[in-house]
């Protein structure tokens, strides 16, 4: 049942993967306290095995890849611009169909590409705007020794994984909006088309 809601309202699926993300990113003991981030060190077996310049790579390609899921999301919405102002110019090929269940058929998936269009450009704004928080280390790190640097470089990078995973979903939940809009759009020239013949 969950998996048709997913695909007739992909956000949903989206939401709550990423309810989950955050609630792992800031957790809280029993007394409501937050609790400090954990870090990718913390999922490794031999930690010390891995370098600091092997973390700072880890840690600059966090934002590499926030920078690549941005630029989708960017492309994402200028397509979704062009789209519907072309679906909104063909509302005129409702007038060509004789009134009746066909029009009106017509016109309800007409509606439904629009809205899952707009919906997948809203989920990339969404996703721009206020997902857009990024975990630099701290200045204090750098000047505290390697033990405290690694420390700072693992949260991070555990962070921003996170941050990142969570942009995906909401990215991944805006072309999913665009799949259903093409089908029911598919739907709809079906229609048309059979409707004329």
């Amino acid at each position: 049942m969950n998996r048709i809601l997913y695909t007739i309202f992909p956000p949903c699926e989206s939401c709550k993967a990423n309810t989950i993300i955050k609630s792992r990113m800031f957790s809280k003991d029993e007394s409501g306290i937050s609790i400090k981030a954990s870090g990718i060190l913390e999922k490794v077996d031999n930690p010390e095995n891995i370098s600091t310049e092997v973390l700072k790579e880890l840690y600059e390609q966090t934002f590499d890849i926030k920078n690549k899921l941005e630029d989708k999301a960017k492309s994402n919405i200028i397509g979704i611009t062009i789209s519907v102002s072309l679906i909104v110019g063909s509302i005129k090929l409702i007038s060509f169909l004789p009134a009746g269940i066909g029009r009106v058929s017509i016109a309800v998936l007409l509606v439904i590409g629009v809205s899952y269009m707009i919906l997948s450009g809203w989920l990339a704004i969404y996703m721009l705007i206020e997902e857009n928080e990024t975990y630099i280390i701290k200045i204090t790190s750098l000047g505290e020794g390697e033990t405290v640097l690694r420390e700072d470089y693992s949260q991070c990078i555990e962070q921003n994984q996170s941050k990142n995973l969570i942009r995906n979903n909401y990215l991944f939940a805006s072309y999913a909006c665009i799949r259903n809009s093409l089908i029911s759009l598919f739907i709809m020239f079906l229609i048309i088309i059979v409707s004329k013949c």
